[in-house]
């Protein structure tokens, strides 16, 4: 069994690829089946919800909780600004 500290990289390019897709919001089941089908193997839901927790923290965070669903993400628009602001 392989320990996986830090998944925010992938999480954030599984966040990003989806609302370039046109899906605004991604519940934790879905980032996690997303994140499994992108790297090849298992997650377990503790390591993605533990890494989302660390998203939606800080100065400028990646990610939004939203209330309602219960377990509901979408991107950081002011973080998604920033980002691609800076790669053009």
């Amino acid at each position: 069994t392989e320990v996986i500290s830090d998944m925010s990289g992938q999480i954030t390019k599984v966040m990003v690829d989806a609302l370039d897709e046109g899906i605004e919001t991604m519940h934790v089941d879905e980032i996690r089946q997303r994140v499994e089908a992108q790297m090849g193997w298992g997650v377990s839901k503790k390591t993605i919800s533990n890494n989302l927790t660390n998203l939606v923290r800080g100065k400028t965070p990646r990610l939004k909780r939203l209330g309602t669903p219960s377990g509901t993400y979408r991107v950081n628009d002011y973080w998604l600004r920033i980002t691609r602001s800076t790669q053009t």
